[in-house]
This record gives C-alpha cells, sequence and structure tokens, in this order.
C-alpha cells in the first residue's frame, strides 16, 4: 500500500550535500518503488536513492538546478 514516509518540504530540508536516511516498514524486503520529488531547491544538485550501507552509486535518480519542481519514479534495493 503506498504511503508517505517523508515529507522534506517544511522543518525537514535536506542540506547542500546532506543525507536523509529513511526507515522503511519491516515488512519490506528486496525492493522498493519510491517517488523522489525536489521542490524550491535553492542551487543546483542532484538525488541519489540507494540502500544503507552501500557505497553511493555515480548515477542520480533526479537532477535539478534553482527552483526547480522535479520528480522521478525510482526501484531501490531495500539495504
Amino acid at each position: 500500500m503506498p504511503q508517505r514516509l517523508v515529507d522534506t518540504r517544511a522543518a525537514n530540508a535536506v542540506a547542500a550535500n546532506g543525507t536523509l536516511t529513511v526507515a522503511l516498514p519491516n515488512a519490506l524486503t528486496g525492493v522498493a518503488t519510491v517517488n523522489v520529488t525536489v521542490t524550491g531547491a535553492r542551487g543546483r544538485g542532484f538525488v541519489t536513492a540507494y540502500p544503507c550501507g552501500t557505497e553511493r552509486p555515480l548515477t542520480s535518480n533526479v537532477n535539478f538546478g534553482p527552483g526547480d519542481v522535479v520528480a522521478n519514479a525510482a526501484v531501490v534495493p531495500v539495504g
């Protein structure tokens, strides 16, 4: 069942070069399909969704510029 696990638009904004760890429900194994959305960015950047305990991949899921609103779906292994 789809559910919002985190919303960083308010007080939880992710800082530049920051990392956000999201805890998934215990029953979730294998892979997760996630929607990553960037809104109100102050500069250029990217978002990469990847499992905890692994190296960050060299590819991103979302690239954005100042003021962009960009969304993308990603299938991510569960760490």
